[in-house]
């Protein structure tokens, strides 16, 4: 399994918030987190390029 660190702000309470995107998952992969500080839940859009490297992604609150 290949992993890269994604670091991100909270859209809600701009937290900074750090976790792993298994990179084997899909060249685009969408999933929802919840913030560690405020609770609510952060979606997360990730693009991974051919080369196997994140080349784009969005964390969003939940009606954007």
């Amino acid at each position: 399994m290949l992993e890269d660190a994604l670091e991100f702000e909270c859209p809600y309470c701009l937290a900074a918030m750090s976790i792993s995107v298994d990179l084997t998952e899909g060249r685009r992969q969408k999933f929802v987190y919840d913030c560690q500080t405020c609770c609510r839940p952060i979606h997360l859009e990730v693009r991974v390029g051919e080369e196997g490297l994140i080349e784009d992604f969005q964390a969003l609150a939940e009606n954007e």
